[in-house]
């Protein structure tokens, strides 16, 4: 979250060189961190502009193929978080935004939901339906993301998180957990490690899998879709973990626990 904010600070200077016309510019994201600085530039972005989310577009047309989408994921964010407390049409304008953009913003609403309903797990899927049924699948991704991203140090909220949402929308549960820890381990995988050894190593060796999977993708779809193959990334990654039936054993280790926490309670 540090380097969330040191980016919303450091884009109003980069970005305004590039409104200058300056094509020079660019912004140098550290390997370890790209979705940490892209997301703080769509939350700059979002302050700046605020629904004419067509003038962060065009600034952002010359950063990474990949990594705009997350400054979308940022500006959806905001809005999200600013301003569907206190009016959900706040959010409408994310459904006019053009292509995969606008999927990768309205995944960034359902992160900011994470935080709106996060004591509220029956409000947050009753919101889910209501607010966009052609586009759930995204925003429970980007709740899913922030479970897991947010609260990296108690994975089995995750889990629990993920076994609760409906069926339909489990594989995009899915999607967004394998997402969000793979994010927390670019930043400090030394870190994320301690924090999974709360779960059992068939677990761990799920979600590593589940990374490793995702990184793989990542770099085929860079290399055969350089522009617009972050949208197909994600899709394929989505049906690759169901295809696989990856994350069974995680939740069958989970009730394993369960069950085992339930012994000795009746005397």
């Amino acid at each position: 979250m540090a380097i969330e904010g040191d980016s919303i600070a450091r884009a109003s200077g980069y970005l305004r060189v590039l409104s200058r016309g300056d094509r020079g510019a660019m912004i140098q994201a550290p390997a370890e961190s790209p979705w940490p600085v892209h997301f703080g530039i769509g939350m700059w972005g979002a302050v700046r502009f605020g629904r004419d989310f067509e003038r962060l577009l065009r600034l952002i047309q010359r950063l990474d193929p990949w990594h705009r989408f997350i400054c979308m994921d940022g500006y959806g964010f905001k809005f999200g978080f600013f301003d569907f407390a206190g009016n959900q049409d706040g959010v409408a304008h994310l459904r006019t935004i053009p292509g995969y953009y606008r999927r990768a913003a309205i995944q960034g609403l359902g992160r900011a939901l994470f935080f709106v309903f996060r004591s509220d797990r029956r409000g947050l899927f009753e919101a889910v339906g209501e607010l966009a049924p052609e586009s759930d699948a995204d925003v429970i991704e980007g709740v899913a993301f922030s479970a897991a991203y947010v609260e990296c140090d108690q994975p089995r909220q995750a889990v629990n998180f993920a076994r609760a949402v409906p069926y339909e929308w489990r594989a995009h549960a899915h999607l967004g957990l394998t997402l969000g820890y793979r994010a927390r381990r670019q930043i400090d995988a030394d870190y994320l490690a301690r924090c999974l050894v709360q779960l059992p190593e068939r677990s761990r060796e799920v979600l590593e899998h589940a990374m490793t999977l995702a990184d793989s993708l990542e770099q085929q779809f860079r290399t055969e879709h350089p522009v617009a193959g972050y949208g197909l990334w994600r899709e394929t990654l989505c049906r690759q973990l169901e295809q696989e039936r990856l994350w069974e054993p995680v939740y069958v280790d989970a009730n394993q626990d369960d069950r085992a926490g339930n012994r000795n309670i009746i005397h």
